[in-house]
């Protein structure tokens, strides 16, 4: 083996690593919604509809889904000046439309993503 491969191996292996403690610390505020949720929508003292509640929750989801973007896209080789066009190619291919037709991971199921992301 050369001194290549152990690289390549430790970079995966910390990649790895990296992403597993990103997966657990993001389930602390999912922790913390079903949390508030459930005290929200159980016998407290105020009544909260759930239709309401799920929607101020989706809401303030999307407006922190915004800022995370640049760490985000940093964190896997996307410059912030490139956000806007890899948002605007994620649109369209939910709708249906492929926008990468060549290279080595072409958009082929595109059409299928409503299926998968819903």
């Amino acid at each position: 083996a050369s001194a290549d491969d152990s690289s390549s191996s430790s970079d995966s292996t910390s990649t790895i690593l990296i992403w597993s403690i990103v997966t657990i610390l993001a389930c602390i505020p999912m922790t913390l919604s079903s949390i508030y949720k459930e005290m929200a929508l159980s016998g407290s003292e105020t009544q909260i509809d759930p239709i309401f509640l799920n929607g101020w929750v989706a809401w303030y989801q999307f407006l922190f889904s915004f800022p995370l973007t640049i760490p985000a896209g940093m964190a896997t080789g996307i410059l912030p000046s490139e956000l806007p066009a890899n948002i605007w190619d994620g649109i369209k291919c939910y709708l249906g439309i492929s926008t990468i037709t060549g290279g080595c991971h072409p958009d082929d199921l595109c059409s299928e993503s409503p299926l998968y992301v819903n």
